[in-house]
Order: C-alpha cells, then sequence, then structure tokens
C-alpha cells in the first residue's frame, strides 16, 4: 500500500525520508547498497540528493519508526506492502525506499488534556510520562515535543472533546 510522505512542516524541512532511512539503517539493512541505490535515483529524479545524508561522524539522533495514519476501514495490518512515496498524485510521485512489510499496527488516541500536554493513548494504555510521550514524538520523526505538540494541536483540537484516532504503523518491532 502507497503510504505517502511529506517533505516540510510549517514551511521547513522534517527530513522525513532521511529520518526513515536512519531507521532502516539502524534496524533494518545490513549495509547500506539499497541506501546508495535509492538516494541515487533521487539525484536522477530531483537533480540533487535528499538534504541530509548521514556519515560516520553526524548520524541524526532520532530516526522515524513509525507514522500514525487514520483508518477507518482498518486497511493497515501487520505484513501490509509499504511502498514509501514523497510527492504522492503528483508528476514528481518518489518511491525513496524499497517495499518493506509493515512491522506492526497499534491504535492511538490523542486527545487535547490543558497546558501543552496532548494525552496519548497506545492500546488503550495511556502514556503517563512525558518521557514516554517525548519517545514517541522522536520515534515519529519529530525533533522536540514543542514539535509534535505544534503539528498535531490544531488537528486534534479540531475534531473538539473528540480527539484524535489512528493508527500506529510500525517499521520495527518496537511497541509501546
Amino acid at each position: 500500500m502507497i503510504l505517502p510522505f511529506s517533505t516540510q512542516m510549517s514551511n521547513k524541512p522534517n527530513h522525513f525520508v532521511e529520518k526513515i532511512w536512519e531507521g532502516f539503517l539502524r534496524n533494518l539493512y545490513e549495509g547500506d547498497d539499497e541506501y546508495q541505490d535509492y538516494l541515487e535515483k533521487h539525484k536522477e529524479r530531483f537533480g540533487d540528493y535528499w538534504e541530509f545524508r548521514p556519515d560516520e561522524d553526524t548520524r541524526m539522533t532520532h530516526p522515524k519508526i513509525h507514522t500514525f495514519r487514520e483508518d477507518k476501514t482498518n486497511r493497515w495490518q501487520t505484513g501490509t506492502l509499504i511502498h514509501p512515496v514523497i510527492n504522492n498524485r503528483s508528476k514528481n510521485y518518489f518511491q525513496f525506499a524499497p517495499t518493506f512489510p509493515c512491522k506492526e499496527v497499534q491504535d492511538i488516541f490523542m486527545t487535547y488534556y490543558h497546558s501543552d500536554i496532548i494525552q496519548i493513548s497506545v492500546d488503550n494504555r495511556i502514556l503517563v510520562s512525558y518521557t514516554e510521550r517525548l519517545e514517541l514524538a522522536w520515534n515519529d520523526g519529530f525533533d522536540s515535543w514543542d514539535d509534535f505538540f505544534d503539528y498535531w494541536y490544531p488537528i486534534i483540537t479540531a475534531n473538539g472533546d473528540k480527539g484524535w484516532s489512528g493508527k500506529i504503523i510500525h517499521f520495527t518491532d518496537l511497541k509501546y
């Protein structure tokens, strides 16, 4: 199934492609041959490499190892083949990594609590500590809790008291 990703949030690069690849290189692939192949394909297609390329001295601190999606028809399942793309439904459509199976799916529900707190439950278990919520934000590709909050707050509050529910689509064996 096609899984589209944006490359910008709040008019700045989010580096999701690079963060997803960082997660692959840490968890799924022994070497970086496939990484180099897709990096070259990106250059052929767009005239340049993606913006952040890890080297031996500079690695991303927090890779993106899952994503959140609404799933009202229950399409996402463990084992579903994922085709990660950018520029979906455009002439610049690009699959930036090999197709891979979804490792795990978990239910997620988020609601605005107060101040700068988003209450998050995964499979009906509330993530009580700030550390747990921050880890979830990092694993979803955000650099900080503030970035996560700024992105999700308007989406969650748009539904009023109903909050937001969806699925966590895992790229690794991690579960909450």
